[in-house]
């Protein structure tokens, strides 16, 4: 699994503890569940816009700012 949500080098990754290191990756999974989840609600509105014709519109956009 990479570790992207902090920047530590591999030096300071030894010095973690076993407590540490499952924080760390626990973090890290529930970042990239909730990334995974964002791309799945912009694809399904995006979806959803170009079925109803409206994805030149400016909805897209403000949509995905909010997001």
């Amino acid at each position: 699994m990479e570790i992207d949500i902090i920047s530590y080098t591999p030096e300071q990754y030894e010095t973690l503890n076993e407590a540490q290191l499952l924080e760390v990756q626990k973090a890290q999974i529930k970042k990239n569940r909730l990334l995974r989840n964002l791309n799945q609600a912009k694809q399904d509105e995006k979806n959803r816009l170009i079925e109803n014709n409206m994805f030149l519109s400016e909805i897209w956009t403000v949509y995905c700012a909010k997001l």
